[in-house]
């Protein structure tokens, strides 16, 4: 069997590279599907394209010392994705999906945000698989971020999301979303970075270098945003106490050489931390797997994060790794993993055995 991923395109986010990366393992290790990730817009292999003159001057006007830091962090991710993604073919710039219908038995929507509202009608489209056979469209873990279609978005939505042979998404909000259209109870699955333990990502990634060597007592720092003041304070706080701080999604000059690492070195940092401060999904999912104290700012991006960083804390009985305006750095250190993992492994069995019965054998 043959089955295609569609997820969002780009080499720079990590947790998007994992989870992509963990749901190609899962379906040809467990099932032995011959995944492929599809490429699309976003998977561009410049950090900038010159097409005219326009371009290059525009080029030549903003080359500074970013532009190289950013070249070889672009360079990192592409390794990573050519190693673990199995890419069908060059990037394409339609926003229609552009596939020969004969490569693929079945084509998988997910994960990561690929159905939130800041997508056009046209993008929207893409990601819901629009013009693929009914019998072949599925959904594993897509997120919606916090829906509010309005317009030719929603039409869309809501006349492509009925077309699908099997659909999951990976927090609650959008599974009520979708139930209320299809009129059908939509399971919440684990992101695929979660189908894998914290031991099978240290044996897929075992050729990991240790970029922090020295750092024996150091708090992983990955911020998608500036930082509020309260993680701030708490992160001032455990300097004082004698830790190094690692801001790995830094671009200032004394911190950026941690920019310019993959997703492999991302799993690295944090397996290795002594704590974890962040405003991200995945490195929330990381510091979980690997048992790593944390606290992640659920506010941030404007709201649009919370959705699936409640799920992931409340499925785990982890509420109190959410910062909140009375977190200290006490906080950190009172953290269930023994309950936690518990409820993990249920919930991994629960999302294998989805993949297994809703859309493998299907």
């Amino acid at each position: 069997m043959k089955i295609g991923i569609v997820t969002l395109g780009g080499y720079e986010n990590h947790g998007n590279r994992l989870q992509n990366a963990a749901l190609v393992k899962i379906l040809r290790d467990d099932f032995g599907v011959d995944a492929q990730t599809i490429p699309n817009w976003g998977n561009v292999r410049e950090v900038y394209q010159i097409h005219n003159l326009k371009n290059l001057l525009g080029f030549i006007k903003n080359v500074n010392v970013n532009y190289f830091i950013r070249r070889k962090r672009l360079s990192s991710f592409i390794t990573f994705s050519d190693k673990f993604s199995y890419e069908y073919k060059p990037t394409d710039q339609s926003r229609s999906l552009q596939v020969d219908d004969k490569d693929f038995d079945k084509i998988i929507v997910g994960s990561d945000q690929v159905w939130a509202q800041w997508f056009g009608a046209d993008e929207l489209g893409y990601f819901l698989l629009k013009g693929v056979p009914t019998a072949k469209r599925y959904s594993y873990a897509a997120s919606m971020g916090n829906p509010s279609y309005e317009g030719d978005c929603l039409r869309v939505f809501n006349e492509e999301i009925s077309k699908f042979a099997g659909v999951s998404v990976r927090e609650e909000i959008g599974s009520k979303y979708i139930s209320k259209i299809l009129g059908k109870n939509i399971p919440v699955v684990l992101d695929p970075t979660m189908l894998l333990t914290g031991d099978q990502w240290k044996a897929l990634l075992s050729e990991m270098t240790d970029n922090f060597r020295g750092k024996k007592k150091y708090v992983f720092t990955y911020f998608l945003s500036r930082p509020s003041k309260k993680m701030r304070e708490i992160c001032d706080v455990l300097r004082d106490k004698g830790y190094s701080i690692v801001n790995f999604n830094s671009l200032r000059i004394d911190e950026r050489k941690y920019f310019s690492m993959g997703p492999e070195n991302f799993v690295f940092g944090v397996s290795h931390a002594s704590a974890v401060l962040t405003d991200s999904f995945h490195a929330s999912v990381f510091s979980i797997l690997f048992k790593i104290p944390f606290l992640v700012d659920s506010g941030r991006h404007g709201g649009k994060m919370s959705s699936r960083i409640d799920t992931l804390l409340e499925n785990n009985a982890l509420e109190t790794c959410r910062l909140s305006s009375d977190s200290s750095s006490n906080d950190l250190w009172n953290v269930d993993y023994d309950l936690a993992h518990s409820l993990l492994s249920n919930r991994r069995i629960e999302s294998i055995q989805y993949i297994r019965d809703s859309i493998i054998h299907q």
